[in-house]
Formats: structure tokens, C-alpha cells, sequence
């Protein structure tokens, strides 16, 4: 949830203006899992991040569900 955190920081500080700029990831899981769960999945941690949810807690839902 690092990423959720910096966004949330940086904010703070401005606007976040998005770049033209490719990204290379891994779509191991989307395949894995399909659009659908892996999409609930990601949602469910971030709700869970925000309600202030351990992050070790939300570890394990993530993992738990592959």
C-alpha cells in the first residue's frame, strides 16, 4: 500500500499530473484470478487501508487469496 500512501502525501503537497510513459508489470495474477476477483481483491485492501486496517492484516488478505 506504499504506493496509496505516497499519493495521498504527495497531494498534500499539489496537483499529480500523470506522464506519458510506459510501464512493464506482470499480468501473472489478472490471468490467474481474472479481471473480476483480482479487481475486488485490490479494492478490498485499499477500504481496508483506508479504515486504517493493519498492514500485516491486509497482507495476509491479499496472499490468501491466489
Amino acid at each position: 500500500m506504499e504506493d496509496v500512501e505516497l499519493c495521498r502525501r504527495l497531494r498534500k503537497q499539489g496537483t499529480i499530473s500523470l506522464v506519458e510513459a510506459a510501464v512493464t508489470t506482470s499480468a501473472c495474477r489478472w490471468l490467474r484470478l481474472g479481471i473480476l476477483k483480482t479487481t475486488l481483491i485490490n479494492q478490498l485492501c485499499i477500504a481496508g487501508f483506508g479504515l486504517g486496517i493493519p498492514p500485516d492484516t491486509l497482507q495476509r488478505w491479499y496472499r490468501s487469496r491466489r
